[in-house]
């Protein structure tokens, strides 16, 4: 009797919560956001003056060098990378006395990630740099 009786309860307990999740299924909450004109308006001038866009992206460095023919490896590099990737930003620096080559303007370390996997079977020195979003070139 008392196995029948527990039964009988775990059966009614069941039924009960799927009866509540199939109720808050059928409503979703509803709600209504009231705020001023004035925050509408900061918010909006907020956004037009850009000050949401990242000020930092990761680069994928792949030549640096100071060595003689630096300067005519890195155009060659920056050529081919070019061709290889053309929606992807080239850059091509001289810092004295280096050069150096980046590719990429990447707002997430995995994006970059992925392009820089690809990139180190031709360019085994490629890795990932962090830097202040400025145009280089």
């Amino acid at each position: 009797m008392k196995k029948i009786l527990i039964i009988l309860l775990l059966s009614l307990a069941s039924l009960q919560a799927f009866a509540q999740q199939a109720e808050e299924a059928k409503e979703a909450p509803k709600f209504t956001v009231i705020q001023s004109e004035t925050i509408k308006k900061a918010f909006d001038r907020y956004v037009a003056s850009g000050v949401n866009e990242a000020r930092y992206v990761f680069r994928i460095r792949v030549y640096f060098s100071s060595d003689q023919d630096a300067r005519a490896t890195s155009e060659a590099i920056a050529r081919s990378l070019r061709t290889a990737y053309p929606d992807t930003g080239i850059y091509r620096t001289y810092d004295s006395p280096n050069f150096t080559v980046k590719v990429g303007d990447f707002y997430n370390r995995d994006d970059a990630a992925k392009l820089c996997k690809k990139l180190k079977v031709k360019y085994p020195s490629a890795y990932i740099i962090k830097e202040e979003k400025k145009i280089v070139e």
